[in-house]
């Protein structure tokens, strides 16, 4: 399919910035109501928006890049952590990724049963058992991270120093947050 018209984005723009102001409304409502928090700042919601948007739409590229086939994208960000971190328990993977215990056991059973990780006793607790990538589990996260990080460093090259450096404030920023 082509590029979307302006008018699409126009329309659409202008749906999303309708639904924004009915929840800005509804918070607003549920504040008066002493549903909790103060209301927040129109601008500030704004905000909020545009940087979701720009998270969301920076997200889908990354998956779009990522290695095509029957890996998902959960097993495909559970091999990015082991490679990226070492071996790691289920449940360091379930904290990590903020999913039950039982999310992460299915996708790391069906790693396992693509010959991508391997269990094997924890070296510090041998209680304990620790998920390992495969070798051919680290080629597949190395080429999918190789692809990804090549794209988005051709788009931060191309950018002027000063917008390298407002996004690195931004980076921290958004790292904060998150950890939040």
């Amino acid at each position: 399919m082509g590029r979307e018209s302006s008018r699409d984005a126009t329309h659409r723009s202008e749906v999303e910035r309708a639904a924004l102001e009915r929840e800005h409304a509804a918070a607003a409502r549920a504040a008066e109501a002493g549903g909790g928090a103060p209301p927040i700042d129109p601008e500030v919601r704004e905000l909020g928006h545009e940087l979701r948007r720009s998270v969301a739409v920076i997200y889908r590229r990354f998956r779009s890049l990522r290695a095509q086939g029957d890996l998902g994208e959960s097993a495909t960000e559970v091999l990015a952590a082991l490679t990226a971190t070492g071996p790691q328990s289920l449940s360091e993977l379930a904290d990590r990724d903020r999913v039950a215990l039982s999310t992460i056991s299915q996708t790391v059973n069906r790693l396992e049963q693509l010959g991508l990780v391997r269990r094997e006793p924890d070296a510090r607790d041998r209680r304990r058992v620790s998920i390992v990538p495969t070798e051919a589990g680290a080629e597949i996260a190395a080429v999918d991270r190789v692809r990804r990080h090549a794209w988005f460093d051709r788009i931060l090259a191309d950018l002027s120093d000063d917008d390298r450096a407002v996004l690195e404030r931004a980076a921290r920023i958004l790292r904060d947050i998150g950890d939040a």
